[in-house]
């Protein structure tokens, strides 16, 4: 017989002491916060894999475009030829602008080979941020010792409040737009728990 998420999350709750806060929560809830983290345990270990992932090298290309469309700026449709290339050439007058424009959309969601840590922390940070708008504060050391009963890989690095704490302001201030996107997840989570 399979088990439901609320049976797996009230397994992986057991590994909260009985003091927290977050066994507050209703099996919804609890079962919410699992689905979250265990999509975090699951992504992480991909966002530490190899540095030749397809969307990363699909990114760098795409910075490599936008430095040629300065130089396209610069000596082609810039430069002292630029009137008489506009003239036989008009189609490609544009060719800049989108250049710069795949970069910008490509690397959106973090700076070379951050992407896929970038995505991975959001499921970590919409966890955070679920607990914080049901129960008013963010108890990320609980986070953290259910995450550690969660996660099915080892977690003897630095997984504490304080790293999650880190994570979520790196997010706030490099990735707004990443953050806001965690949040407004946090926010459907939990107006569906209710």
């Amino acid at each position: 017989m399979s088990k439901t998420a609320t049976d797996l999350a009230r397994t992986a709750f057991t590994h909260v002491g009985p003091r927290s806060p977050l066994k507050q929560r209703d099996g919804a809830g609890q079962a919410c916060l699992w689905a979250l983290l265990k999509t975090y345990s699951a992504i992480q270990p991909y966002a530490e894999g190899p540095e030749n992932d397809l969307m990363e090298l699909a990114a760098r290309t795409a910075a490599e475009g936008a430095r040629f469309a300065a130089k396209l700026d610069a000596h082609v449709f810039g430069g002292p030829a630029a009137d008489l290339l506009k003239t036989f050439f008009p189609q490609f007058a544009g060719l800049p602008l989108q250049l710069r424009a795949l970069s910008a959309l490509l690397n959106l969601d973090g700076k070379p080979d951050s992407k896929k840590e970038v995505f991975a922390n959001q499921f970590l940070i919409t966890a955070s941020e679920f607990v914080r708008l049901k129960l008013g504060k963010y108890y990320d050391e609980h986070v953290a010792e259910l995450y550690q009963g969660i996660s099915e890989r080892d977690v003897r690095r630095d997984f504490s409040a304080d790293a999650i704490r880190k994570k979520r302001d790196r997010l706030l201030t490099q990735y707004p737009h990443v953050y806001a996107e965690a949040l407004e997840m946090a926010k459907n989570c939990a107006q569906g728990c209710n």
